[in-house]
C-alpha cells in the first residue's frame, strides 16, 4: 500500500461545516455517494478528505468526472488523471462527454450539461449524496480568474 494512503487525515470531521457531517450522517448505510471529480485541487482534496474521512463509505463511493472537452487534448488528460486517481484509491468511477456540444458553449451550458450528467449517475446508482468542491456559483474562483 502506498505510503500516503496510511497517513492521518489532514484534520477530523469535526472540522466540516456541521451541515455537511449532519447530512453525511444522515445517509443509510447502504445508501451511495457521488463526488464531483474535475481533477482540479480542490475536487482532489475533496475526494482524499471523503475518502479518509469516511472509510466506511469508500465501498460506495463513486467519483463522477464530466469531460467538457474544452481544452481539447488537456481535458483528455484530466480524464485519465482522475481515472487513474480513483483506481490507485479503490474509488468507483463514471465519466461521460459531452454528445452535442454547443458551437461556443460558455459557463452556464457546461454547468447545466455537468449537473445533468450527475443527476442521471445518481439516479442510475441510487446514490442519495452528491459532493462538490466548488460553493455556489464559484464566486471565488470567478474572482481569481478575473484578477
Amino acid at each position: 500500500m502506498p505510503e500516503w494512503k496510511t497517513l492521518p487525515p489532514l484534520f477530523e470531521r469535526s472540522a466540516l461545516h456541521p451541515a455537511a457531517v449532519a447530512a453525511a450522517g444522515d445517509t443509510p448505510a447502504d445508501g451511495g455517494w457521488c463526488l464531483a471529480f474535475s481533477g482540479g485541487a480542490d475536487s482532489l482534496a475533496l475526494l482524499l478528505s471523503v475518502w479518509n474521512l469516511w472509510p466506511e463509505r469508500r465501498p460506495r463511493l463513486t467519483a463522477l468526472h464530466f469531460n467538457h472537452g474544452l481544452r481539447g487534448p488537456a481535458s483528455d488528460g484530466d480524464e485519465t488523471f482522475c481515472r487513474e486517481v480513483c483506481g490507485s484509491l479503490g474509488v468507483a468511477f463514471r465519466s461521460a462527454r459531452w454528445e452535442n456540444p454547443p458551437e461556443r458553449p460558455g459557463e452556464a451550458e457546461a454547468r447545466e450539461a455537468r449537473q445533468a450528467f450527475f443527476v442521471r449517475e445518481m439516479k442510475s446508482l441510487g446514490a442519495m449524496v452528491l459532493w462538490t468542491g466548488h460553493q455556489k456559483d464559484d464566486i471565488a474562483e470567478t474572482q481569481l480568474m478575473r484578477l
